[in-house]
C-alpha cells in the first residue's frame, strides 16, 4: 500500500491518494488491515477510522510487536521504502506516537 497525505490536512481533506498494489484504492472493496484502538471509541472505529466492519481484537498491540521484535532483532537500521509519503511535513517524519520507550532514529 502506498498513500500520499497531508499530516497537518483539515478533517477529511488529508488523504490525497492511496494504492493497494499498482491499482488506486477501490472505494466499492472491502479490505483488511490492522490498526490501533483508543480507549473510549465505539466498537465501529479503529485508529480515527469510523463504520469499521467486523473489528477483531489482536492477543497483542502493534507496540508490544515492535518491543518483541527489537529485541530479537537490535539493532536495526530501517530504509525506508517511501510507502508514506508526507506532502506538507519532513518526510523523515516516522511517527507521531507519544509514551512508548524506543524511538526511531
Amino acid at each position: 500500500m502506498k498513500v500520499a497525505f497531508n499530516a497537518h490536512g483539515e478533517d477529511g481533506q488529508r488523504v490525497k491518494s492511496v494504492h493497494v498494489g499498482k491499482k488506486s484504492l477501490d472505494l466499492n472493496k472491502v479490505y483488511t488491515i490492522s490498526a490501533c484502538e483508543r480507549d473510549g471509541d465505539s466498537d465501529d472505529m479503529l485508529c480515527r477510522m469510523s463504520q469499521v466492519m467486523e473489528p477483531k481484537n489482536t492477543a497483542f498491540t502493534l507496540h508490544e510487536a515492535m518491543l518483541s521484535y527489537l529485541a530479537a532483532k537490535s539493532p536495526v537500521t530501517p530504509k525506508p521504502k517511501m510507502n508514506a509519503k508526507v506532502l506538507d511535513a519532513p518526510q523523515t517524519l516516522l511517527s507521531q506516537v507519544f509514551g512508548v520507550d524506543y524511538e526511531f532514529r
